[in-house]
């Protein structure tokens, strides 16, 4: 990995995935290597290969060195493998970012696919912010403030629209309307040519009864169609300006 970072542009943000037999050697380098790896997805690892010493080292440098990486490991069916696994996950149960499935009653080859869809998904969910509550006594900042400590964790950029769409739907939903609006003038001032945004600003106002405001949002976003030539967000909007 050190040569390949010379030599191409690559994410800090470094994941080694295994199955079977290559699972175990994806838990050995993860263990092995903290620096380098910052999460592994590992599906039915083969741990009746291995006996009860290299188990006991594997655990110790886990315990040492997770940190805040991500560990997914999902069980397999075979007996061979089961104690092993439930050891590993004892051991590192009080870990949130350590992540265990048992996945014994599926398909043995197909717990590779199932596996690595399933720890992608807990990897990456923490993109989508699901409560709102915290965000909204701190402000539109603390959502910014979230993306950043994304961006440290990830090494690269993901995007914030939808959290701050979803911070201005919460104030929306509580009646803080002003609140939600300064949300959407953030976007849309630091997205000027973003029609969607517009629109998006203009649909939450109309469902939340505030027609005139939704109206003057609405045509702002259609003369920006307009400007853009794009036909498909002028006939959209116009569409809704008609039913108003």
């Amino acid at each position: 990995m050190p040569y390949l970072r010379t030599q191409f542009r690559l994410a800090p943000f470094t994941m080694i995935e295994g199955f079977s037999t290559s699972g175990v050697a994806a838990l050995e380098y993860f263990a092995e290597f903290p620096t380098i790896f910052q999460a592994t997805i590992v599906s039915s690892p083969a741990f009746g290969l291995k006996n009860d010493v290299w188990l006991a080292e594997l655990i110790a440098k886990l315990k040492a060195n997770l940190g805040e990486r991500y560990i997914y490991v999902s069980k397999s069916g075979f007996n061979d493998d089961a104690t092993s696994y439930e050891q590993l996950k004892a051991s590192l149960t009080h870990f949130s970012n350590a992540h265990f499935a048992d996945l014994s009653q599926q398909n043995y080859l197909s717990t590779s696919f199932i596996g690595f869809e399933q720890g992608v998904k807990t990897l990456f969910e923490v993109r989508e912010i699901t409560n709102f509550e915290p965000f909204a006594r701190e402000g539109l900042s603390s959502v910014l403030e979230y993306h950043k400590m994304l961006y440290k964790r990830f090494g690269f950029q993901i995007s914030d629209t939808d959290n701050l769409m979803g911070l201005a739907g919460y104030y929306f939903k509580h009646m803080q309307t002003t609140k939600a609006n300064q949300v959407y003038e953030y976007m849309k001032a630091r997205d000027e040519k973003n029609v969607l945004i517009q629109v998006r600003h203009g649909q939450a106002l109309l469902e939340n009864g505030l027609v005139d405001l939704a109206k003057e949002v609405f045509s702002s976003a259609l003369k920006l169609a307009h400007a853009q030539n794009n036909t498909e967000a002028v006939e959209f909007i116009q569409h809704h300006l008609e039913r108003l």
